[in-house]
């Protein structure tokens, strides 16, 4: 089971396909559709109360509105909230294979420099690896004792409908597809995907093609958000793409931790993206939007709009666990 897209294409492939074009059509997109925003706030909805039908009606509107904003409760009822921890995963998914992304940084699809002083589009080394495995090493301290990091940055954030694939053991644990949310938009979600990282795994400012649906399921994830006709003062530019690959143990430095930026085959591609960073101070004047979201509560991400994310992990009664979770239905 693979939902995709009415073009065939997932979410992530249709974003490269815009990103790697001649001209910055993303940003050409993003701007031809402004926002009209009445405040800087994301507004939040208590939903405990709420029926179905009147969940469709709340969710139409934020949709006609596009702006962001926070549903509390609409999730309540998920088991996922109760019983995600990490002995639970780890029993469940056992040694199911699971893509993992990993860089020295936690910063995947984000602009870096090679040692040659050009700027470059890095993407992660991406690996297929247990998820017993996965978990394990997301328990392991991520520097040692003297400060030094000792292990890659990971992060399962692989965006093929991953939920409704690698993660199939999980599908008991909550709603495949929110039918309140499938009423509003009058089709079921292209993708459902899970995701699962540590504190230093974190996204570069970008915008989606697809409206998005984000529910925490455990710790915390904070967006800071960019209305879309705003993109174009984030100083995008074309660079050429990269990939992080392993460092050979003859390089001399840890095998893992050892990764290293490689030129992708394709020399002529180019990939736009933001030179300004949200959560830099280069952004004050951009006055972005936050959104911090608790365990259960999802927000509307509509389609264009330029976020960052990053994350803490946290239990329940407000002391640490290995890694925050949560999962998310893409609309086209």
């Amino acid at each position: 089971m693979k939902p995709s897209s009415e073009s065939g294409a997932t979410p992530d492939e249709i974003t490269c396909e815009m990103d790697e074009s001649a001209e910055d059509v993303l940003l050409a997109l993003a701007v031809a559709n402004p926002v009209q925003l009445t405040s800087r706030e994301v507004r939040r909805y208590q939903c405990d109360t709420l029926d179905a039908p009147a969940l469709t009606a709340l969710l139409r509107q934020c949709i006609t509105a596009k702006v962001p904003a926070v549903l509390t409760g609409c999730v309540a009822h998920w088991p996922a909230l109760r019983r995600w921890d990490d002995v639970y995963l780890r029993r469940v998914l056992s040694d199911a294979p699971v893509h993992v992304a990993q860089t020295p940084d936690g910063l995947a699809d984000a602009i870096a420099t090679l040692p040659s002083g050009e700027r470059v589009f890095a993407k992660p080394f991406e690996t297929v690896m247990p998820f017993s495995i996965f978990a394990c090493e997301l328990c392991t301290p991520l520097m040692d004792e003297d400060g030094v990091q000792r292990r890659p940055v990971l992060y399962a954030s692989h965006q093929n409908s991953s939920l409704s694939d690698e993660y199939r053991p999980l599908w008991d644990d909550l709603d495949l597809s929110l039918e309140w949310a499938d009423e509003a938009f009058g089709k079921k979600p292209a993708a459902v995907n899970f995701w699962m990282g540590e504190d230093a795994a974190r996204t570069s400012v970008h915008a989606d093609l697809f409206d998005n649906l984000y529910v925490v399921v455990r710790g915390e994830k904070c967006f800071t958000l960019l209305p879309p006709q705003e993109g174009q003062l984030l100083r995008r530019e074309p660079v050429r793409a990269a990939t992080y690959v392993p460092v050979p143990n003859s390089r001399g430095k840890s095998p893992s931790v050892g990764l290293e930026l490689q030129v992708d085959d394709d020399a002529e591609a180019v990939v736009y993206w933001a030179t300004v960073a949200l959560d830099s101070e280069d952004a004050a004047p951009l006055q972005p939007m936050r959104a911090v979201l608790g365990p259960g509560e999802l927000l509307v991400l509509p389609s264009l709009w330029w976020h960052h994310v990053s994350q803490r992990a946290r239990s329940d009664d407000g002391g640490r666990c290995s890694a925050t979770v949560a999962v998310n239905y893409w609309y086209g």
